[in-house]
């Protein structure tokens, strides 16, 4: 009797393993099943608000509309990065929907850094240009890290151009990146700063001290940004004419730009640009640009005094 009570006693405890194990699995594959439907469902949903844009380009309704459709910028940004981990068979608009992060605020910013480094070069270049769209520190520091980081020419175009739109924000950290070592690094920042005009004021100092850089590329680059956020290029000019070689026609000819893009702050130039128009050991060329430089600054002059 005792015997058939224990083994009695151990098929229910089987039944009730079997009960538990089996209602367990239900459990989870109505779980599984409804976050699948959900997932297709906000895959829909998402497919839908990013129709009628084209990678980066909206041709019905804004970002800021769309991000609105989508529950705002938190709901969005979750919405979005389900629908980037999805394969891309659900996925299709991957360009758009990184597009459209970039419009949701720094909340998007981790979700954008990961992107990057993602496997399609256009959502790559769509991250890049939302991380500059939101700016902030966190986004900037993503950014230089990739400028530093990333030997590829037109990935380093892209993070450039993406550290200008992040405007001011920005302007400490270019500051930094024009005593980098590495010549592209320093080029970038120039460039950058110059970008984000008037606003990078306060860089002024940092560029004329690269005004005196062996690098001969980085000094063309600092006196144009110099030009460009509207300080005064006495040094400027004075750095850019010591560069003057007649054999280098190519290299005056950017010398010769960046004087005229000074405008009247270029004024103490004309002497030495009216030699160089005049002097034939220079190719012709040369002269031509000189000539060019020399009416431009002359005629912003005669603007200023009216």
């Amino acid at each position: 009797m005792r015997r058939n009570a224990s083994e009695s006693s151990q098929t229910d405890r089987r039944i009730w393993l079997a009960a538990g194990f089996w209602g367990a699995s239900i459990v989870l594959l109505v779980a599984v099943l409804w976050a699948s439907i959900r997932i297709i469902g906000d895959a829909r949903l998402v497919d839908s608000v990013l129709a009628g844009m084209d990678g980066v380009h909206c041709y019905e309704g804004s970002v800021e509309e769309r991000v609105q459709h989508l529950g705002g910028p938190g709901v969005a940004i979750n919405r979005l990065s389900l629908y980037l981990a999805i394969p891309a068979g659900w996925a299709p608009r991957r360009v758009e929907a990184t597009t459209l992060l970039g419009g949701c605020g720094v909340g998007a910013v981790p979700r954008l850094r990961s992107l990057c480094s993602d496997d399609d070069s256009r959502v790559q270049a769509a991250a890049v240009a939302g991380l500059g769209q939101i700016g902030g520190p966190d986004a900037v520091d993503c950014l230089v890290w990739m400028l530093r980081n990333n030997n590829d020419s037109a990935t380093q175009i892209r993070v450039r151009n993406a550290l200008a739109d992040a405007g001011p924000s920005a302007v400490a950290a270019l500051v930094g990146c024009l005593e980098d070592r590495d010549a592209g690094v320093r080029w970038a920042g120039a460039t950058a700063l110059g970008k984000i005009g008037p606003p990078a004021l306060a860089a002024a100092p940092a560029l004329t001290k690269a005004l005196r850089y062996p690098d001969r590329k980085a000094c063309l680059f600092a006196a144009g940004a110099l030009a460009e956020i509207g300080a005064p290029c006495d040094e400027a000019v004075v750095a850019l004419l010591e560069l003057v070689e007649p054999e280098d026609e190519y290299g005056f000819i950017d010398i010769a730009e960046s004087l005229e893009a000074m405008g009247p702050r270029a004024h103490s130039a004309i002497p030495a640009l009216k030699n160089i128009a005049q002097d034939p050991e220079f190719p012709s060329e040369c002269q031509w640009a000189a000539e060019k430089a020399i009416a431009a600054i002359e005629g912003s002059v005669g603007a200023a005094d009216r």
